[in-house]
């Protein structure tokens, strides 16, 4: 169990959508390296990442090794963190549980900046 610090995070991309003239959410793509992160509340925190609350988040890829794995990443109930669950877990009902992640996880998240 470990929380994810600011070394671990690497901004690839930034931009805001905006409807006229109106900023309505702040887009971010991220590089984050993970040491047995997510499996407990508030590992991976949106305020990290500068966001007051994510709404969308979308795996782009997670490697292992170098090697391309399963993940599913959801946002917390409350938007203030992301959920990883194992896809490739062996036991059918820990699929959907939070899963501690090692590896490289490039994901795009959507939400309210800070």
């Amino acid at each position: 169990m470990a929380v994810l610090t600011a070394s671990g995070v690497t901004l690839l991309r930034s931009y805001d959508r905006v409807s006229r003239g109106k900023l309505i959410e702040n887009v971010k793509k991220f590089s984050l390296v993970l040491s047995s992160m997510g499996d407990v509340q508030g590992d991976i925190p949106a305020s990290l990442l500068g966001f007051a609350e994510i709404s969308s988040a979308v795996v782009i890829s997670y490697l292992v090794g170098g090697s391309p794995r399963g993940v599913i990443v959801t946002v917390g109930v409350n938007g203030t963190e992301l959920v990883p669950c194992n896809i490739l877990e062996a036991t059918d009902a820990n699929r959907g549980n939070r899963a501690a992640l090692t590896g490289t996880l490039i994901i795009e998240i959507a939400g309210r900046p800070q």
